[in-house]
């Protein structure tokens, strides 16, 4: 974790000088009153790169002889081939912001190439609706994490509590969930408020891609449906965004694609919370669904059934304060 730290921290600053001398920058965004000034993109690419390089250097500049922690480090091909195509499809998409259609049709291809290589979670012992399952995760959650990422810090952040979750759940990547999570930390370094980069599409769409490998695979120790449950508690702040954004927008009488300043983050802001406030809020609630998570393992059935009813409860108190606080759009264009 240490090694990507400090390797995502060197390598987001060099894309950042990239970014700014070729160009690659984001504009002031109408929809999100924050963004009033120009910020370099590519901040996924950093997290990337540290997280490649320090791959690299632990399997083989040091001949896996020292493995911290004793963890292993596996990058099955499916995983490994799916995060590139759904990182390249982000950088497309941030340079020249493709039409919900098209985006939509090149992220299942690129769900379908990772199931096709492998990325498959037995849900019901049927190799076809198996299949088609995890081709509907990883699309729920690439969207999910799209969808989140309106606010300085928050997706990284989120990356962060959760992959360290995942770390500590024992799954077979445990050693890679680190190893991501320290490259998140140092792509944070240039990204919480005030933001001097930005994750951009390809940053979301890579940690949407990871974080719905990871959550696909592994854990067969525990039985299925608290695994499945685990899992869904593990990401469930960008699960909330997604269903919240969906609901209010169809309400509203628009796509569920459609830019609005509808997003949990934005209503938090309009509440009176800063950017700072709104992440630690969010990351809050995800260690809170994540330690739900690893209590839902070590009770008996009757409490486990009181837990879920209790988290329910308390996300639906969320989503009613949440409607308390309407957005406004920028000003500006």
């Amino acid at each position: 974790m240490g090694y990507a730290f400090v390797l995502s921290t060197l390598t987001t600053w060099a894309v950042s000088k990239f970014a700014w001398k070729v160009g690659f920058v984001s504009r002031p965004n109408p929809i999100v009153r924050q963004h009033t000034r120009t910020v370099a993109y590519l901040g996924g690419v950093g997290i990337a790169l540290g997280a490649a390089v320090s791959l690299a250097l632990i399997k083989f500049v040091e001949g896996g002889r020292y493995l911290p922690g004793n963890f292993s480090f596996p990058v099955p091909l499916s995983v490994g081939i799916g995060s590139v195509i759904f990182l390249i499809l982000g950088v497309v998409d941030d340079l020249r912001v493709l039409k919900p259609a098209l985006k939509f049709v090149l992220q299942a291809l690129g769900a379908a190439v990772a199931v096709r290589l492998g990325l498959c979670s037995p849900v019901t012992g049927w190799v076809f609706w198996d299949a088609a399952l995890s081709w509907l995760w990883i699309l729920t959650l690439v969207n999910a994490f799209n969808l989140t990422d309106v606010c300085d810090g928050l997706v990284g952040g989120l990356s962060v509590v959760m992959l360290l979750f995942l770390a500590h759940f024992r799954l077979t990547f445990s050693g890679t969930a680190l190893l991501l999570a320290g490259a998140c930390l140092g792509f944070l370094v240039f990204n919480l408020p005030p933001a001097r980069i930005f994750l951009g599409d390809a940053g979301s769409h890579f940690l949407g891609f990871l974080l719905a490998a990871y959550t696909l695979i592994g854990a067969t120790e525990y039985p299925m449906w608290s695994h499945r449950a685990v899992m869904v508690l593990t990401i469930g702040v960008p699960l909330f965004e997604l269903v919240f954004l969906t609901a209010i927008r169809r309400k509203k009488g628009l796509p569920w694609w459609k830019g609005s300043p509808d997003h949990f983050a934005l209503r938090l802001q309009a509440a009176g919370c800063t950017r700072l406030q709104t992440d630690l809020i969010a990351w809050g609630m995800a260690a809170l669904l994540c330690t739900a998570g690893i209590l839902l393992l070590r009770v008996p059935p009757p409490i486990q059934i009181v837990l879920l009813l209790s988290i329910l409860a308390l996300l639906g108190l969320c989503w009613r304060l949440l409607l308390n606080w309407e957005a406004e759009k920028a000003d500006t264009v």
